[in-house]
């Protein structure tokens, strides 16, 4: 079955016949313009402007998919229901590089969970995370060195070494 379909409504408007054509979105499957790429809300979420890398949109309109949850989108990291108007929750929807720099790799995650995985993938961030729960449970444990493969903030970025 196609991603897209679609629907023809028939009017008559004195006397003729008219023909509107609208398609229904990838994500949501609500109706919309056909002219338009994707649905007012898609559109509002694959076109944040990141001017740090080129992003491969069909990469984020699977992740999309995959997060849509009927009513919602969710974290794919945590399973939390995100937010897409408040840009200051830290449940707002966001796009994660499971592995950092990795476009065809990206999913839709909370803005906490991006912001505490930055330059780590997504093993690492596991690993660190339980870690940190077990430092948590026992504060004698001590959390061993995680080395990043891909971290920024290395002696090479602060000009020691």
């Amino acid at each position: 079955m196609p991603l897209c379909y679609t629907l023809f409504v028939f009017s008559i408007v004195a006397g003729s016949v008219a023909v509107k054509s609208e398609v229904a979105c990838k994500v949501y499957g609500v109706l919309h313009d056909p002219q338009m790429k994707w649905c007012p809300s898609c559109s509002k979420i694959l076109g944040r402007n990141d001017t740090r890398a080129k992003h491969n949109k069909n990469a984020r309109l699977a992740a999309l998919k995959r997060a849509w949850g009927g009513s919602a989108f969710y974290c794919e990291i945590t399973g939390w229901r995100l937010t897409t108007t408040d840009r200051e929750s830290p449940f707002y929807l966001t796009w994660e590089h499971l592995v950092p720099g990795n476009e065809k790799k990206v999913v839709v995650a909370a803005a906490l969970v991006n912001r505490m995985k930055v330059d780590l993938t997504i093993n690492e961030f596991k690993l660190l995370v339980c870690a940190l729960a077990k430092r948590f449970a026992n504060p004698r444990w001590t959390i061993p060195k995680i080395r990043p493969q891909r971290c920024r903030r290395g002696a090479a970025a602060s000009g020691q070494g």
